[in-house]
């Protein structure tokens, strides 16, 4: 059987056990609270943007990295921006003092100026305090279960920091993947969103879209977390799927889940024949 056969065969197995898990996640009961810390593997404290704005944090994520400093930020950690380096301009606000009608004085916010600031990736010098841990991680990065298939598309997976309420993301333009958390079922969701794209199906345009595609995502991660042997997190996905539409709204995604999973699994399939 050939590769294109091998995957629509697939294609029709796993969505038939995929609509099993649809059911499942939209009979279950619902389960507040489904941001756990305790999954990031490194402390935001650790780093001075991870107190930054949810706007400069994004812009930080943007640009490729996990961690921005100042120049000057960075000289006082040993280390030096390369020469030639690009700096990202964040918005820093800027107050006034001002007493209140009660006699209290008071900050006044007056204007936003811009702030250059440099990724740890253009720097170099002295090893940062969590940079020996974050090699140890990306050792293990070989044993986490479809990281293959990642290689196989040429999508690089690294750890690295949150800088946000997240636990990974999928960079298309940086083409890699960057894990805050050791959670397989993490990685199996930007995976899925890797592979997304690949099958030109990713629809960011507007909301609607954004959503739905985070919903494929999702269920392609928890199906693959119960197909690869890992605990599959129910409970989180529904909370998940719940974040971004209705719950039901699975099933409009489960055609476009199961062409991803079914995609992920003859790729792994494939490298392990």
């Amino acid at each position: 059987m050939d590769k294109k056969a091998y995957a629509e065969k697939k294609r029709s197995e796993v969505k038939e056990m995929m609509e099993e898990l649809a059911s499942r996640l939209t009979s279950s009961e619902a389960v507040a609270g489904y941001m756990n810390k305790k999954m990031y593997i490194l402390d935001q404290n650790e780093i001075p943007c991870g107190k930054w704005s949810v706007m400069n944090r994004f812009l930080v994520t943007l640009s490729g990295t996990c961690d921005a400093r100042g120049y000057d930020q960075w000289r006082q950690v040993g280390r030096q921006v390369k020469k030639g380096s690009k700096a990202i301009y964040i918005l820093v606000p800027c107050f006034s003092k001002k007493e209140g009608n009660d006699g209290t004085i008071q900050d006044i916010l007056k204007y936003f100026r811009t702030v250059p600031v440099f990724r740890y990736e253009d720097t170099e010098g002295e090893p940062l305090p969590y940079a020996e841990k974050l090699d140890e991680l990306n050792k293990t990065l070989p044993s986490l279960p479809l990281v293959s298939v990642a290689e196989k598309i040429g999508v690089a997976v690294s750890f690295g920091f949150s800088t946000g309420d997240y636990y990974g993301y999928f960079s298309l333009n940086d083409n890699k993947i960057v894990l805050c958390t050791d959670s397989e079922q993490t990685f199996f969701h930007e995976l899925a969103h890797a592979v997304d794209y690949k099958l030109g199906t990713a629809d960011f345009k507007d909301k609607a879209g954004r959503d739905l595609s985070e919903i494929v995502a999702e269920f392609t991660a928890c199906f693959l977390a119960s197909q690869y042997g890992k605990a599959a997190n129910l409970l989180y996905t529904r909370q998940y799927l719940a974040m971004h539409g209705k719950i039901g709204d699975v099933f409009k995604a489960l055609d476009r889940a199961s062409t991803v999973a079914a995609y992920i699994m003859a790729e792994a399939a494939e490298v392990d024949a």
